[in-house]
């Protein structure tokens, strides 16, 4: 493997830059896959740029409990939420321009917390007021 060769330093402030909020990326690859469960799934590969760095970030989604809440965030974001309201989803009406609110889990891992439509306006109600 060929490493970037930056420093301790150089390494530590470039995670620094994940910086939760919302961002505009790409729903870039949806895959039908089986969750441990047994339940049909989508795994979602959706990436954003930020202080000229590309960030990946993947999610799971089911149709229970908040992954079903994300998913028809997801899809109501790509224009499809008619689909998800009559029962039926395909993965490639996901892929394209979202906006995704992205935040860190206790690890320091990014992850999807919601969807919007690209170009939307998302209001943070604790500072509207």
């Amino acid at each position: 493997m060929l490493t970037s060769g930056k420093s301790e330093a150089e390494l530590v402030k470039a995670g620094r830059k994940k910086k939760p909020g919302w961002k505009n990326g790409d729903i870039d690859e949806v895959t039908d896959d089986v969750s441990q469960s047994g339940d049909p799934m989508f795994r979602v590969d959706a990436s954003y740029i930020e202080a000229e760095e590309t960030y990946k970030v993947r999610v799971f989604l089911v149709d229970k409990g908040k992954g079903a809440w994300l998913l028809r965030r997801l899809c109501s974001a790509r224009g499809v939420a008619s689909n998800y309201d009559a029962g039926s989803v395909d993965g490639s009406d996901l892929i394209g321009p979202v906006r995704l609110k992205v935040g860190l889990d206790r690890r320091g891992w990014l992850k999807v917390e919601d969807f919007a439509a690209p170009g939307s306006a998302v209001v943070n109600l604790r500072s509207a007021g």
